[in-house]
């Protein structure tokens, strides 16, 4: 299982952990928690990523259901323990034991700062006398959530980079908003609902991105790939018309495809890396240009449509954005 979504499930399972040795193992609550938490489990093996888990557990109102059987199984450990008259503040180590339990499943703890968190819950562990204190401080300083937060954090922070290296600048900005809402967030709950909510955004932006790129370069790109193969005629018509299509679209010369910033940053990450693979040396400057010379050939002659560089925008969430500003920066 992701080692995100094991921390994220530990926290629960340490909720419980609190309250199952003072149940009989028929206890109808703890029963419907573990079935619960099996639930959480099985949607946790199923997925490879912290957020795409959140979103399942978003979707199924699996924590809303975890806090209302939490305190089901509280008050059925107190009611239980009165009947017997053996009720009983727990003890600090008691309050502590499954936290310890799930540091002590945490693999390659050098690897990440989450352990941290942990050594941090038991040097307050040492310092208290009670259950309710020891449970006061690590509340106070937020320990029980940064248990989830540090995780999310620096999965994030690792996905912003291998984002950027892909040219997927939507992508970047949103495992961006992911860290700072890790920083930020100030319960679980705020963690689920902002992250669905990011998460559309982030769809919404990178069809957007596809959409762009599809329209902007791959239409003219393609065409000249084909030619590049097989100098048909068919081929020349096919770069023919996806220039007339630039130009009357978008207003301007097939040329200003290769120096925006988008393109530019796509073709260094992306096409020419994938173009060399195979021990290759094409050089950015050298696509652009057999690029360009295909384009001027197999358009020489014809009347190609007027430009018009005020077509050159488009529209995004409601704002009217120049096309020259539609780089790796946008969705910042």
């Amino acid at each position: 299982m992701n080692e995100d979504i094991q921390n994220f499930l530990n926290s629960y399972k340490n909720t419980v952990a609190m309250y199952a040795p003072k149940l009989p193992a028929d206890s109808p609550a703890l029963q419907k928690v573990n079935q619960l938490l099996g639930k959480m489990e099985e949607l946790g093996n199923g997925c490879d990523a912290i957020w795409t888990y959140m979103e399942k557990i978003g979707a199924g109102d699996y924590m809303n259901q975890f806090t209302k059987l939490a305190t089901e199984l509280a008050m059925e450990a107190m009611a239980g323990e009165k009947a017997k008259g053996t009720a009983k503040v727990p003890t600090v180590a008691e309050a502590a034991a499954g936290y310890h339990a799930s540091y002590n499943s945490i693999e390659e703890k050098e690897k990440t700062a989450v352990p941290r968190v942990y050594e941090r819950i038991f040097q307050i562990e040492k310092e208290c006398t009670t259950a309710p204190e020891f449970l006061a401080r690590v509340t106070a300083e937020g320990l029980l959530l940064k248990i989830s937060t540090v995780a999310l954090e620096e999965n994030f922070a690792r996905l912003v980079d291998n984002a950027c290296s892909q040219s997927l600048p939507a992508m970047a900005a949103h495992n961006e908003r992911m860290v700072h809402l890790s920083r930020t967030a100030g319960s679980v709950m705020e963690i689920e609902n902002e992250s669905e909510r990011l998460f559309h955004q982030n769809q919404e932006e990178q069809l957007m991105d596809t959409m762009m790129l599809n329209e902007f370069f791959y239409v003219v790109a393609n065409a000249v790939g084909s030619y590049a193969m097989h100098a048909s005629e068919e081929n020349r018509e096919s770069v023919e018309y996806a220039a007339r299509f630039f130009i009357s679209f978008y207003g301007l010369p097939p040329a200003k495809i290769f120096s925006h910033p988008r393109i530019q940053d796509m073709l260094e990450k992306v096409i020419i890396p994938a173009a060399n693979k195979g021990g290759g040396n094409l050089t950015k400057e050298r696509y652009v240009q057999e690029d360009q010379d295909i384009i001027t050939h197999c358009i020489a002659g014809k009347i190609m449509p007027v430009e018009n560089p005020s077509l050159a925008f488009f529209k995004f969430r409601g704002k009217e954005i120049a096309l020259e500003s539609w780089n790796t920066d946008l969705f910042r």
